[in-house]
C-alpha cells in the first residue's frame, strides 16, 4: 500500500510497503454526517462494485463514541454487522434497567437524560411531542410527578424513581426482581414473541447477577451499574449462533484488529483525546513504576504511550490490501475532543493536519431505492430538464414498486407550482427579531418566518406573551398615576384575571406554568432593576435604515440620571451573554428608533432576565453604545440578505432543535431531498 507519507515509530520512521493501494483522509462537520457517508460508501463497494461485507472493516478507538451511530446508519440500508452493543451490559434491555437506577439515584442533566431514554424507548414508546411537554413541565415538578400524572400506567415508574432503596440497599438481583415485578410494562417483554432478544438478555443478567449475589451480597444494582459503564468489563457473552460464514461487515476496536485482512478498512473518528488516547492511566499503586522498561519520567512516559498509539495507527492501516480511509470531524463532541487526529497529516504526507483534510468529492448517483426513488422525483419535477427526461423519470417511479420503491400512489401530496417571484415581494420591512433570526440561520428564516413553516408557538413563547401583556397593563397604569413603577400585588392580580388555563395544556400542567409566571413577576417586582421614571411602555417604534423600513415594540423606556434608558424584558432562564447583549440589535434598534421618536440622546440599553434562578439578583445586561455603529452594519447586512434572497444554512448548536432539519442539505436527513 502506497501511502502520502510516514508513520513515525517507536524507533524512527516506518515507511509502508509497496503496492497499489490508497489513503484517505476526510473531515465531517458532525458524527451523524461522518457515520452516514461511511456507511453509504460500504454500500456503494457492494452494490457497485460487487465486494462482499467481509472484505470491509471498520476500526474505531472507542465502542462506546461513534459505533452506536455507525451502526444506526447501516440498519437503515440494511448492511450486516455485529452490533456495538454485543455486550450483555450494553444490551437495550439491561440499559433501560440500567437507566431506571440511574433515574432513581442521580441528578440534574443525568437523571433528565435517564428519564428521556427511559420514556422514549421500547417500555413506554412516547412520541417526542409528548416528550417535550413532559420536559416543559418537568422545569416546575419533579419527574416522579410529572411521570405519576402525565404517563399512562406511569405511577410504578414513579414510585421507583422516588425512592432509590431497590437500587442502592439491595443485592442487584433484587433489584433487578423489584423492577421486572413493579413495572407493567414489562409484561409485555415476558409475554410478547418478538421480544425474545429482551427476554434472553435479562435472563442472562439475573444469572450473572445471581452468581453476583453469592460472591458479594453488598454490591447494588446501582453499583453494578457503575462497574459495568467500564469499557473492558466482561467479555462477549454468545447469545445467539450466528453462521461464521455469513457475509457481514466487521465492527471493531483497532486493538481487535491484529491478525486480521481485508481489503477495505476504514479508520473512523479519529479525534484527538480519543486517537491518540493519551490520558493518564495510573493505577494507585503507581504498578507502572515497577515496570523497568518503562520511562519513570512523566514526559518520558507521555512519549511512550504515544509510540504505542502510533503502533496501533500503523496496525490498523497495514490490515489493508486495497484502500485505507480515515474520517473524523472538527466538531460537535464535549470533554474537549473535536480536533482531529495529529495522525492524519503523517498518513497523508502533509506538513499540517489541515492542509491534509477535504471533503469526500460528491457522488449524488443513487444507491438505495429510497435514494433512486428521491433522484427520480427530482427530475421529474424540474422544469429545466428535458421532456423525454422527465417523462422516463415519472415512467420509473409509476414502476418504482419493481425496484423497490414506494408505491406512487404514497408519495407525500404537493401544492402546485406557484410563480417564481421570490419569498420576500416588493415592500421588504425588517424588524429586529427578523434580523437577528436571520444572521442566526437564513434558511430556517426562510422557513419559519415567511413560508411559516415549523408547528405553533412552544409554551415558553405563550408564557412571554402572557408576561408581557401584564407588564404592559400594569405599567402603563402606574406611569399614568406618576409611579416609577407598579406592584406586585397588581401583577399577580391582572395575572390571575387573565390566566387562561386551556392555552397551557389545562390542570395539572397549567398550574405549574402559572407558578411559573407568578415566579416571574416576584423576582422583577422584588428587586426591581430600573431606577429612573418610565417615558414609554410597549411602544410600536420605525425607522429608516439604509431605505429600508424597519419596525419594533419597545418594552419601556425610562429617563434616568445619566439620560434615556430602553429596556426589553426577558422571559428566558438563561441570560445573553455579555458581548451578544452589547451589540444587541433589538436593544441598537430600540436607542436608534427612540432618538428618532423623541428627539433625545439615548444613553443606554438593558434587557432584564427575572426568569433566572441562578443569580440572586435579577440579572441585567447592557447594550454598548459605542458598539453602534457596528449593530447598524448588521442591519444592513441582514437586510441585504433578505433582499437578496440568501437563504444558505448556518449549522450551529440551534439545530438540535431546528424544525426545518428534514429539509437541509446540512444534514444527513435533509440531504434526500437535494439528491440528483
Amino acid at each position: 500500500m502506497v501511502a502520502g507519507g510516514s508513520l513515525p515509530g517507536a524507533g524512527g520512521p516506518v515507511e509502508p510497503a509497496p503496492g497499489t493501494g490508497s489513503v484517505e483522509t476526510y473531515r465531517f462537520t458532525q458524527q451523524s454526517e461522518e457515520a452516514e457517508w461511511i456507511a453509504r460508501e460500504i454500500h456503494r463497494l457492494h452494490l457497485e462494485q460487487s465486494y462482499p461485507y467481509a472484505a470491509i472493516a471498520v476500526f474505531v478507538r472507542s465502542k462506546r463514541r461513534f459505533l452506536p451511530e455507525l451502526s444506526r446508519a447501516l440498519e437503515r440500508r440494511g448492511i450486516p454487522h455485529d452490533q456495538p452493543d454485543s455486550r450483555l451490559v450494553d444490551h437495550p434491555a439491561v440499559r433501560t434497567l440500567f437507566d431506571c437506577a440511574l433515574a432513581a439515584t442521580s441528578t440534574g442533566k443525568a437523571r433528565d437524560a435517564a428519564v428521556r431514554r427511559i420514556l422514549l424507548g421500547r417500555l413506554f414508546e412516547l412520541s417526542l411531542g409528548r416528550m417535550r411537554e413532559l420536559e416543559q413541565h418537568h422545569i416546575s415538578l419533579p419527574w416522579a410527578d410529572v411521570i405519576r400524572t402525565g404517563v399512562p400506567d406511569g405511577r410504578p415508574l414513579a414510585r421507583l424513581i422516588e425512592d432509590p432503596a431497590w437500587a442502592t440497599e439491595v443485592p442487584a438481583i433484587d433489584g433487578l426482581w423489584e423492577v421486572w415485578t413493579e413495572l407493567p410494562q414489562m409484561i409485555p417483554v415476558a409475554k410478547e414473541p418478538g421480544r425474545m432478544g429482551e427476554r434472553a438478555a435479562l435472563t442472562s443478567l439475573a444469572q450473572v447477577l445471581g452468581r453476583l449475589a453469592d460472591r458479594d451480597p453488598a454490591m447494588s444494582l446501582d453499583g453494578y451499574r457503575r462497574m459495568a459503564t467500564e469499557e473492558d468489563f466482561e467479555a462477549t457473552p454468545l447469545l445467539s449462533y450466528r453462521s461464521p460464514n455469513e457475509d457481514r461487515l466487521t465492527l471493531t476496536t483497532l486493538h481487535q484488529s491484529k491478525g486480521l485482512q481485508f481489503d477495505f478498512v476504514f479508520i473512523a473518528d479519529a479525534v484527538e483525546g480519543t486517537f491518540p488516547d493519551l490520558r493518564p492511566r495510573e493505577s494507585l499503586l503507581g504498578s507502572r513504576h515497577l515496570n523497568a522498561s518503562l520511562p519513570e519520567d512523566t514526559p518520558g512516559y507521555l512519549r511512550f504511550r504515544l509510540q504505542e498509539e502510533m503502533r496501533l495507527a500503523y496496525t490498523a492501516m497495514s490490515r489493508a490490501r486495497r484502500r485505507v480511509v480515515w474520517t473524523c470531524t472538527s466538531r460537535g463532541f464535549d470533554e474537549g475532543r473535536g480536533m482531529p487526529s495529529r495522525f492524519i497529516a503523517s498518513v497523508a504526507g502533509a506538513d499540517t493536519v489541515e492542509e491534509a483534510l477535504g471533503r469526500p468529492t460528491a457522488d449524488n448517483t443513487p444507491v438505495t431505492p429510497l435514494e433512486g426513488e428521491a433522484w427520480l422525483r427530482t427530475i421529474a419535477g424540474d422544469p429545466a430538464e428535458a421532456s423525454a427526461r422527465r417523462a422516463a423519470a415519472m415512467s420509473l417511479l409509476i414502476d418504482g414498486s419493481t425496484w423497490g420503491m414506494r408505491p406512487w400512489r404514497r408519495f407525500a401530496g404537493t401544492a402546485p407550482r406557484g410563480p417564481d417571484t421570490g419569498l420576500v415581494g416588493e415592500r421588504l420591512i425588517m424588524s429586529p427579531s427578523r434580523a437577528e433570526a436571520y444572521l442566526t440561520c437564513p434558511r430556517r428564516f426562510a422557513f419559519e418566518r415567511l413560508l411559516h413553516v415549523g408547528g405553533d408557538p412552544s409554551t415558553y413563547a405563550l408564557l412571554g406573551l402572557v408576561i408581557h401583556e401584564v407588564l404592559e397593563r400594569v405599567e402603563r397604569a402606574a406611569m399614568e398615576r406618576g409611579d416609577r413603577h407598579a406592584t406586585l400585588d397588581e401583577a399577580l392580580a391582572y395575572l390571575s384575571t387573565r390566566w387562561e388555563s386551556e392555552q397551557f395544556g389545562g390542570a395539572p400542567w397549567a398550574d405549574s406554568w402559572k407558578r411559573r409566571a407568578a415566579f416571574i413577576l416576584e423576582r422583577l417586582y422584588t428587586q426591581w432593576p430600573g431606577s429612573g421614571d418610565p417615558v414609554l411602555i410597549e411602544r410600536d417604534l420605525t425607522l429608516e435604515v439604509d431605505g429600508i423600513q424597519w419596525r419594533g415594540r419597545v418594552d419601556r423606556v425610562e429617563r434616568r440620571d445619566a439620560g434615556l434608558t430602553v429596556v426589553d424584558y426577558k422571559t428566558s432562564a438563561t441570560p445573553s451573554s455579555i458581548g451578544d447583549a452589547a451589540a444587541s440589535i433589538q436593544l441598537g434598534f430600540y436607542a436608534m428608533a427612540t432618538e428618532d421618536t423623541l428627539g433625545e440622546v439615548v444613553a443606554g440599553g438593558e434587557m432584564w432576565f427575572p426568569a433566572n434562578k441562578q443569580q440572586k439578583k435579577v440579572p441585567v445586561r447592557s447594550l454598548d453604545i459605542n458598539r453602534m455603529g457596528e449593530i447598524r452594519e448588521l442591519m444592513r447586512l441582514a437586510s441585504v440578505g433578505v433582499r437578496s434572497e440568501e437563504w444558505m444554512p448556518l449549522p450551529s448548536k440551534a439545530c438540535d432543535r431546528c424544525s426545518i432539519r428534514l429539509v437541509c442539505p446540512e444534514w444527513p436527513e435533509g440531504q434526500e431531498a437535494f439528491a440528483r
